[in-house]
């Protein structure tokens, strides 16, 4: 069993961050940093295929169906805003400014990056849709005004965050139509916690599992060490 862990682009973007360092031979060295939501795209399938080349790096032929049956992953979204869309034919009329910014909004900014988050949602969903036990999404889906503000960092709206977070743990499990690409309640009684906490108890069992191998393994090894030496 192979266990991912990711999460997409966060609703509000930390502002930039630079730093220095230096080196011994007193050279100087600046790095400016964005927030990840910038630049980073799939991370799942990226921690994924990772995993499947180190696992199968000697490895010639692989099922790759039977392999994805391995994958446990645990997607922890960041929140989307409750009703975003644009009228198709409004938009035509759009000049580049309007798609900047319009209506105390940012068109095409918001579209890029909740078309990034819906696709990583997507991909990994088809991906391991034979076996839909192994994939939880769990993210806000209805997050409102300033909550999904992409650069409102103050301490108030994150510690709101922190509350939406909170508060999703008793809120039912959504998921992706891939259909309609709308978030649908799996169970109305299945809650983001009760998920979660099964997901928990099975990677235990698993950790312990492991645990027990190694270290039979490691007193096979032992033991025939020993040997040798006698």
């Amino acid at each position: 069993m192979d266990v991912c862990l990711s999460t997409t682009a966060a609703p509000t973007y930390f502002p930039s961050h630079q730093f220095t360092t230096n080196s011994s031979d007193g050279k100087t060295q600046v790095f400016n940093l964005v927030d990840g939501g910038v630049a980073a795209n799939n991370p799942t399938l990226i921690a994924m295929n990772l995993v499947t080349r180190a696992v199968h790096q000697d490895t010639r032929i692989v099922d790759k169906k039977e392999h994805l049956d391995h994958f446990v992953v645990l997607s922890l979204g960041t929140g989307l805003e409750e009703g975003i869309e644009w009228d198709a034919k409004k938009a035509a009329t759009w000049g580049s400014l309007k798609w900047i910014t319009h209506d105390g909004r940012t068109p095409l900014i918001e579209s890029i990056m909740n078309a990034s988050s819906d696709m990583v949602n997507i991909h990994t969903a088809l991906m391991l849709h034979h076996v839909k036990e192994n994939y939880l999404r769990s993210q806000e889906w209805q997050l409102k005004g300033s909550e999904a503000k992409m650069d409102l960092s103050t301490d108030e709206n994150l510690r709101n965050l922190v509350k939406k977070g909170q508060e999703l743990l008793d809120k039912p499990v959504r998921s992706l139509n891939l259909e309609t690409g709308r978030p649908e309640t799996v169970k109305n009684d299945y809650t983001n916690r009760m998920a979660l906490t099964k997901m928990a108890e099975r990677l235990s069992k698993e950790k312990k599992l492991r645990d027990k191998r190694s270290a039979s393994s490691a007193l096979s090894m032992n033991g025939h060490s020993v040997g040798i030496n006698i």
